[in-house]
């Protein structure tokens, strides 16, 4: 059960930053720089949990990882691209480029992380 909760949990951390993200305008007390780089930690977060959440059943850590890698690269593509559809939002290869970044530095986090605590 609980890779189950697992799971949830990266569904719905993902399915809340989709929300926020929708919002036809920016906020303005946020300058447009650090809202892009915003993206780093958002999908750094996102893999993290996903590889969290994968480890209930996939016990080899380079597979969970790719497995983790490829669910929030998909999910970042996705978004950019649903935010072409949303008014005054628009997607962006930058954003894209900050989405997989995210992404890598955090496994790149969970592997050294495992191999400090010798659980590769």
């Amino acid at each position: 059960m609980e890779g189950g909760v697992n799971l949830v949990c990266s569904a719905r951390y993902a399915s809340t930053s989709s929300c926020l993200l929708s919002f036809s305008r920016s906020p303005r007390f946020i300058p447009p720089q650090i809202q892009n780089l915003l993206h780093v930690p958002l999908f750094g977060g996102l893999a993290w949990l996903w590889s969290w959440s994968l480890q209930t059943w996939m016990k080899r850590g380079w597979l969970r990882y790719a497995a983790a890698f490829v669910l929030t690269a998909a999910y970042g593509v996705f978004d950019e691209l649903y935010q072409t559809t949303v008014p005054g939002r628009y997607g962006s290869l930058t954003d894209m480029g900050l989405n997989l970044l995210g992404a890598v530095l955090a496994i790149w986090l969970c592997h050294r992380s495992a191999k400090g605590h010798g659980k590769h």
